[in-house]
């Protein structure tokens, strides 16, 4: 608890930094529109649920699922080499049709079919 309260101490601390300079790092008057700044919290949640996934799903692969270290591995792998192959496509796509708004039905159509399905229940052994 006390980290998180230092933590946004210096968060303030910077953002008052930042206000303050000539030619700031992070231009924090960004943050006033509200479109940049609602791409912005999609685009972090976005990245936690991934990190998060990344960082659970070697543990839950190996000890849950019994499945051997390089093969959880090579699972994994799927992601980013998913994300590799489908990144060039969706910037030229993208390019086409313009990025206005875009993240946000992106979360949403990945959010809604989960919430939509019934809940699983645990196997018996």
């Amino acid at each position: 608890m006390i980290a998180l309260v230092i933590s946004a101490i210096f968060w303030i601390l910077f953002i008052v930094q930042e206000r303050r300079g000539k030619e700031p790092l992070i231009n924090t008057r960004l943050f006033a529109n509200r479109a940049y700044l609602l791409q912005n919290v999609n685009m972090l949640l976005i990245q936690m649920a991934m990190t998060g996934v990344m960082v659970i799903m070697p543990f839950y692969l190996e000890m849950v699922k019994k499945i051997p270290a390089g093969n959880a591995g090579t699972i994994l792998l799927t992601l980013p080499v998913g994300i590799i192959l489908t990144a060039p496509l969706a910037g030229k796509i993208l390019d086409v049709i313009g990025t206005k708004n875009r993240s946000s039905p992106a979360l949403l159509s990945v959010r809604l079919p989960r919430s939509s399905s019934p809940p699983s229940r645990p196997r018996r052994a």
